[in-house]
């Protein structure tokens, strides 16, 4: 896909980030081989978005299909220059003189102006008040992070820590923060306690990735291909 413009940024939040996908097939059968294989190999892009590259933040490429685009390239777009094209032509010209004399009584315009300048004396006093916020996480929570993936709706995508039947913290993965491979979100949980982790999701096609990590630790993952998917672990 070579010299694409766009004259418009692309909108990059809620379900319009899905538009710009990017996947093959990661289970292709035992005899599609070659060509058959369901990858996309070997693509190269350039483009311009309104004024800038078009470039690998443009597309979600979520870490578990990496593998189905192998050697995927993106270029500056390279426009070439106007041509130039050279004209000579020859006019004759032929000049003509013509003197018109107009006389037109002389006019005169006299203003006066009278400006009178009153000086204004403002004091103002100004009282600045400094206060400073310190967010911390209590020595008893563990932060944890959620990383959703999914190459459909996010709206219909929703999770919940709980403890027992009781829920702790819900989301959506519309609600997240949108990143290069999917949706991500922190949560501060109590140390010590066993929790059970929920995903549902609520598109027609299901293919949802999602991890709950500690720091780079993952504590807990899953690949939910159906409806809802139920996993616990400990902090």
């Amino acid at each position: 896909l070579q010299t694409c413009f766009f004259d418009e940024e692309f909108f990059t939040g809620g379900a319009t980030r899905t538009n710009n996908f990017l996947r093959g097939e990661r289970n292709p059968g035992s005899l599609c081989t070659g060509d058959f294989e369901g990858k996309i190999s070997d693509l190269t892009i350039s483009g311009d978005v309104n004024g800038r590259a078009l470039s690998m933040s443009d597309f979600i490429v979520p870490r578990k299909f990496v593998g189905t685009v192998p050697n995927l390239v993106f270029e500056s777009v390279t426009v070439d220059p106007p041509s130039t094209t050279t004209s000579t032509s020859t006019t004759s010209t032929t000049s003509s003189t013509t003197t018109t004399t107009t006389e037109l009584p002389p006019t005169t315009t006299t203003t006066t102006t009278t400006s009178t300048t009153t000086p204004i004396t403002t004091t103002t006093t100004t009282t600045t008040s400094t206060s400073t916020t310190v967010t911390t996480t209590p020595s008893n929570k563990v932060r944890v992070k959620i990383v959703i993936e999914t190459p459909y709706d996010p709206t219909k995508v929703s999770w919940k820590v709980k403890i027992g039947s009781t829920n702790i913290v819900t989301g959506k993965a519309s609600t997240m923060t949108s990143t290069n491979s999917g949706y991500e979100t922190f949560v501060d949980l109590d140390a010590g306690i066993r929790y059970k982790f929920v995903v549902i999701d609520n598109n027609t096609i299901k293919d949802t990735f999602w991890e709950v990590l500690r720091g780079s630790n993952v504590l807990v993952d899953g690949d939910c291909n159906c409806r809802k998917e139920v996993k616990y672990f400990t902090l």
